[in-house]
């Protein structure tokens, strides 16, 4: 539409495609300025031309641009979802691990049993990590104060 337009200007208000001007033949003179016009229209096209690509490529950009960031909402999204999906049946493993090891069970048992709720523990961390993540990304992270004595931290980490 914007071609057709331009294409439209370039030969109403330049005379340019025609070969008189009022019904006159062009003489020399008008065939010089004509040249003039044509170089004149057809850089005016050029530029034209050249804006209207500009703005192909930016409504394309913004297109993308939307795409992606409902790609990373739906990402987000989905490891929340599934974080919390396995998190939850995780803490009622380890809820039964922890009556296990109230009883009374023979030192292999026992290995087991706390092997199994080491590992349970750790997939813990690992989806909560997951989580954390996941609300960094979607600007929804809550941090929360919680005091500590800074010197009893160092003294731990040097041993």
């Amino acid at each position: 539409m914007v071609k057709l337009l331009l294409m439209l200007i370039l030969v109403l208000v330049l005379g340019i495609g025609s070969q008189t001007k009022m019904g006159l033949e062009f003489g020399p003179c008008d065939c010089y300025l004509s040249g003039l016009h044509v170089l004149y229209g057809l850089r005016f096209y050029a530029g034209a031309i050249h804006i209207v690509q500009v703005e192909d490529l930016f409504d394309t950009m913004q297109k993308l641009k939307v795409r992606a960031e409902a790609a990373d909402v739906a990402k987000s999204q989905f490891l929340a979802t599934v974080s919390h999906e396995i998190r939850t049946p995780m803490n009622g493993i380890l809820g039964m691990l922890a009556l296990l090891l109230d009883t009374d069970l023979s030192s292999t048992h026992r290995d087991y049993a706390q092997m199994a709720q080491a590992c349970g523990q750790a997939l813990i961390t690992l989806i909560n990590e997951v989580l954390d993540r996941a609300k960094i990304e979607a600007g929804k992270l809550e941090l929360e104060a919680v005091p500590f004595d800074l010197r009893v931290l160092i003294l731990l980490k040097r041993r």
